[in-house]
């Protein structure tokens, strides 16, 4: 019987060991994710709406940015992420520019997408 006990012991300080060591590993995992990816960046978002302007679809002055080459486009949430996405413009409107081609009704453009540092960054959105 003392044979058990002291092996039952032993199987015990083994199960310590191995549970200290798996919560370690784990901090250290949850220590390199959060370098990688960093945290989610807060921007105001805005889901375009046609039906607003009779069928046209308007992408506000806020969300549309131009590039070097003159190209302009707007970043769209897709997947918590903000993706840029070129697009082409018509008529101007007094809230924006009516968006000929590039995204579709319904599409959720960042405004003011000066925060972020590039494409496929994580976000936060907060409607507006």
């Amino acid at each position: 019987m003392v044979i058990y006990m002291n092996e039952r012991k032993s199987n015990i300080k083994r199960y310590v060991n191995i549970a200290m060591i798996a919560a370690a590993l784990c901090f250290a995992a949850v220590a390199l994710v959060d370098r990688a990816y960093p945290p989610p960046v807060p921007v105001d978002v805005m889901r375009l709406d046609a039906a607003a302007y009779g069928g046209v679809l308007v992408a506000p002055y806020d969300a549309v940015r131009q590039d070097g080459a003159g190209c302009e486009y707007v970043y769209i949430i897709r997947e918590n992420r903000a993706e840029k996405r070129g697009i082409i413009t018509a008529a101007e409107y007094a809230d924006g520019f009516e968006v000929f081609e590039g995204i579709s009704d319904g599409a959720m453009v960042v405004m003011n997408p000066d925060d972020l540092s590039g494409e496929h960054v994580r976000i936060r959105p907060h409607r507006r």
